[in-house]
């Protein structure tokens, strides 16, 4: 934990280098494995699967991110991971142009224990997946988001809302609505 946190920390703060800091995710994960502590290694592979997708290798990230939500889908205890992976999965799937799968994922991790973050970003997910297959309710989810962002006063959280919102409520009902 200690390694992993010090390097997203150190990655951060421009300590280190992309590929330095994927060298140490990858110590992490190789380290977590080893003392058995698989929920560990699910997170460090979280931030795997992002910095290797910041570095453009898709497929690379893509398999990190299959790997760790096998090591916890079967674990009780680890539901909280889950629901973030499921939702990372969903993000992928948008990005990829599937609004079908990147609904279905997003579903499976609102179906589960999270934290507001995953909650956020599981109802955007979820939101503009419907809206991109002709589902205009998908705007409620984006309508939730964007209360429970302005709940918690996080600029980054509601900047994000808004932005998902405006862009399918101004689709449909014009810019100057939107």
């Amino acid at each position: 934990e200690i390694r992993r946190t010090a390097t997203s920390l150190g990655w951060r703060s421009g300590g280190m280098t992309s590929d330095e800091a994927l060298e140490q995710y990858r110590t992490a994960e190789h380290e977590a494995t080893e003392a058995g502590d698989l929920r560990l290694a699910a997170r460090v592979l979280r931030r795997i699967y992002y910095q290797l997708g910041l570095q453009g290798e898709t497929t690379a990230a893509h398999e990190a991110l299959e790997h760790a939500i096998a090591l916890v889908e079967h674990d009780p205890e680890a539901r909280e991971i889950l629901a973030e992976l499921y939702a990372c999965r969903s993000e992928a799937e948008m990005f990829a142009g599937r609004s079908e799968e990147s609904r279905a994922w997003a579903e499976r991790a609102l179906e589960l224990p999270r934290n507001q973050t995953v909650t956020l970003m599981a109802l955007h997910l979820r939101g503009n997946a419907r809206c991109e297959a002709g589902d205009l309710g998908g705007v409620d989810d984006l309508r939730e988001a964007l209360a429970i962002a302005e709940g918690s006063g996080a600029a980054i959280d509601i900047v994000t809302s808004y932005s998902y919102l405006l862009e399918w409520v101004g689709l449909e009902d014009g810019p100057s609505v939107g």
